[in-house]
């Protein structure tokens, strides 16, 4: 579809028109923010080319994956901050389930170091004291998770939560 005069040019921004609301649309389909830009490049490509700046399929890429790209690392953020998610990554708590619950302590859980070990659902976990050392043996209270350890208080210090 190389542009020329009169109606393959129109074709041309045409094309580019239509592949950048096809985008933008998708984004609708697969969210996340960085499809609508790669619309958006189309957009520009297809002004460039009505303008006469850009007059060539490849001439076309170019822009369209620059200017694409550019619109995402700029942009993308920004939006993202105006536009949140319905759930957001601190609304969502993995290990809310797990927490209070009462778990063997493999090895001896210190809190200076994560070497200790707790059975949790049927393996093990790296875990840390919260304060006091829990010693191997005994139980221990799951108190939250730090990455992949979890911090954890001997039984004894912490009354269960009431429901």
């Amino acid at each position: 579809m190389q542009p020329g005069k009169g109606n393959s040019l129109d074709a041309f921004v045409l094309f580019w028109l239509i592949l950048g609301a096809v985008l933008v649309v998708a984004e609708l389909a697969a969210p996340g923010l960085v499809v609508v830009f790669l619309g958006l490049g189309a957009w520009v490509v297809a002004a460039l080319a009505a303008a006469g700046i850009v007059s060539t399929p490849l001439g076309a890429l170019g822009v369209w994956a620059g200017t694409s790209l550019a619109l995402t690392l700029s942009l993308r953020g920004a939006a993202q901050k105006l536009l949140p998610s319905e759930i957001t990554r601190k609304d969502v708590d993995e290990d809310a389930e797990f927490e209070d619950t009462i778990v063997d302590v493999i090895t001896a859980v210190a809190s200076d170091h994560a070497d200790g070990r707790i059975r949790l659902q049927g393996t093990t976990w790296a875990a840390r004291a919260l304060d006091k050392p829990v010693p191997a043996g005994s139980k221990a209270r799951l108190m939250y998770r730090e990455n992949l350890i979890w911090v954890v208080t001997p039984v004894h210090l912490i009354p269960p939560k009431e429901s």
